[in-house]
């Protein structure tokens, strides 16, 4: 990991991590990266995610940075989002945080809902199903899963649920 960072204070600041960035046209794309692949990989599905169930606005960048937290093994995934038409928003990280040392499913449940609370924050509504409204993330037999009144979907499939070409339809005809 990095070396650590002094405030101006003289305090102990977090190592920095990783820095990433989504944007529709691209995906995920990682420029530095000291965790572990599972982070990587849980990031990616988040990712995949993204470009669908948007309402109210759409997401056109998310830029990423964690920090990790010596004191409790904890990286903090903090998120600036950038919705149509708006200025970035400032960086925000709001919730649980995962451990450097979690699986690949945790990791994905934990910052999902980081990632989506920080979208909210920007004014855009994700994920969405019409209808049906949020899904919320959580860790369901050990699996990353999105829930909404009952239904279940993997985090990183939602493009392969049937419910998902009519989301695209509909945010196709709001990018429009």
């Amino acid at each position: 990991m990095m070396a650590g960072r002094w405030d101006s204070f003289g305090q102990a600041r977090n190592e920095q991590v990783l820095t990433a960035t989504w944007t529709q046209e691209r995906g995920v794309e990682v420029e530095s990266s000291d965790l572990p692949d599972a982070w990587l990989s849980a990031l990616g599905r988040i990712g995949r995610d993204l470009h669908l169930c948007q309402y109210g606005n759409s997401i056109e960048r998310i830029d990423w940075v964690a920090e990790y937290e010596a004191s409790s093994g904890g990286v903090l995934l903090y998120s600036r989002v950038t919705a149509k038409g708006r200025v970035p928003s400032g960086w925000g990280v709001s919730g649980a945080i995962a451990r450097v040392v979690d699986d690949e499913e945790t990791v994905a449940a934990v910052n999902a809902e980081l990632v989506a609370n920080e979208v909210a924050d920007a004014g855009v509504a994700w994920p969405y199903r019409e209808g049906d409204g949020f899904m919320s993330p959580r860790l369901i037999n050990g699996v990353a899963t999105w829930t909404d009144k009952g239904q279940h979907h993997v985090i990183g499939s939602l493009s392969d649920t049937p419910a998902s070409a009519h989301i695209l339809k509909h945010a196709v005809r709001q990018h429009k």
